[in-house]
């Protein structure tokens, strides 16, 4: 699987068709958060009064579909430059360690 809205789609197909119960989907991005808010409406369910949805990386396109998907916000330049600044020191031989940037909740409609 793909981080695409047609892999948003089809998983939430999966999930349907194998009769797994839920009300709740966590996507790890916005376009898999979205294909999946379209699958749930094109199967008549509601989003959030049937299944809540929070994606991540708040994508700038995501505030405009329909419902807005809620999502876990992190600061893209931040992270850019971060990964920029390991990657050089990796090319100078130097090591690096992991890293972990902070996120925040944006509340929307779903």
């Amino acid at each position: 699987m793909d981080w695409t809205l047609e892999s948003g789609v089809e998983a939430v197909g999966s999930l349907i068709r194998r009769k797994v119960r839920f009300d709740a989907i966590f996507a790890c991005s916005a376009l898999l958060a979205m294909g999946a808010i379209r699958a749930l409406v094109e199967l008549g369910f509601t989003v959030p009064n049937d299944v809540s949805l929070v994606g991540y990386d708040d994508t700038p396109h995501s505030t405009g579909f329909l419902p807005p998907p809620s999502t876990m916000r992190q600061n893209w330049q931040e992270g850019g430059m971060l990964l920029a600044r390991k990657l050089l020191a990796l090319i100078d031989g130097q090591s690096v360690a992991s890293q972990m940037l902070p996120t925040n909740l944006v509340v929307r409609a779903t």
